[in-house]
């Protein structure tokens, strides 16, 4: 049994047009908005869970809403600055580590 292992890096795209982003995101990856506790408990090592927020926001609380993407993460972020998503910044949050604990 695996005791450690690397969680899924975190990311946040701050855009001035979400729904447009939202919506490319989930073309171009082929995935759909999920809950961020689903987000996260589906996640496995090297995957990406991408928050989209206003550009307004400095520092975030991850919202309800995520995407999870079965890619690492230098991988999401060329395919979204390849494809001209509307983003202003990217915030990345590093990698989680996650811990069984045996009972």
């Amino acid at each position: 049994m695996r005791l450690l292992r690397f969680g899924p890096s975190i990311l946040f795209l701050r855009t001035s047009d979400i729904k447009k982003t939202e919506e490319q995101i989930s073309r171009i990856f082929g995935v759909s908005k999920t809950s961020a506790n689903e987000a996260l408990r589906e996640s496995g090592e090297f995957e990406t869970i991408l928050f989209i927020t206003g550009i307004e926001e400095k520092k975030t609380i991850p919202h309800e809403d995520a995407f999870l993407i079965k890619k690492r993460a230098p991988l999401v972020l060329k395919e979204i600055l390849n494809r001209g998503i509307p983003i202003e910044r990217v915030d990345v949050e590093c990698a989680i580590l996650l811990m069984r604990i045996p009972k």
